[in-house]
């Protein structure tokens, strides 16, 4: 249960991460975004 969990959140993270990679430059992403895509 958890693997599988893990795995959505997995894929979910890549896809959010691509989303937001092709709205802006990730270098320009606030603090407040880092941290919560490194705590995601």
């Amino acid at each position: 249960m958890l693997g599988e969990l893990d795995r959505l959140q997995g894929f979910h993270f890549r896809k959010q991460k691509e989303l937001i990679q092709n709205e802006k430059p990730f270098k320009l992403l606030n603090s407040q975004e880092l941290k919560w895509l490194v705590s995601t």
